[in-house]
């Protein structure tokens, strides 16, 4: 199944379908993970344009909270597409996803981002600090953290 712009960092509409996919053994493709733009972008765009979110302006409220995400990425040295593009693999039901590339640049640096080492405490942090839903599936920390 494709589901697309229902599960990103900025938005846990599919958590329910997730559930009903888990029960019966099906596999998800996740679809527009950069939320429209601002979780490639960032919140505050350097060109100084206002970022899209669900393909509209995003509002305010969306984003405070996407810089909420972007200041936990910059506490660990991670970019925020990078977070934005492996976030959704974290469910055991995404089989993959489609991030989209327009040119050659976009698609090496969508290869590039899936390559960073993203530490687990990283996931922690923001489901701790409510930008994550306590029930998302994250990675096991290591004992020693």
């Amino acid at each position: 199944m494709l589901l697309a712009n229902m599960w990103s960092l900025l938005n846990f509409e599919a958590h329910d379908i997730f559930a009903q996919c888990a029960a019966n053994d099906i596999k998800v493709i996740v679809g527009g993970p950069f939320s429209s733009g601002i979780l490639a972008t960032g919140a505050d765009p350097a060109d100084g344009s206002c970022p899209f979110y669900n393909y509209t302006p995003a509002d305010s409220d969306t984003r405070a909270r996407c810089r909420e995400i972007e200041a936990a990425c910059t506490k660990h040295g991670i970019p925020l597409i990078a977070a934005a593009l492996q976030f959704p693999l974290l469910h055991p039901v995404v089989s993959c996803v489609i991030p989209g590339g327009k040119n050659p640049r976009e698609i090496e640096s969508n290869i590039e981002m899936m390559n960073v080492n993203i530490p687990v405490q990283f996931w922690y942090e923001l489901q701790q600090g409510g930008l994550l839903p306590l029930d998302c599936p994250l990675p096991e920390l290591d004992s020693g953290l």
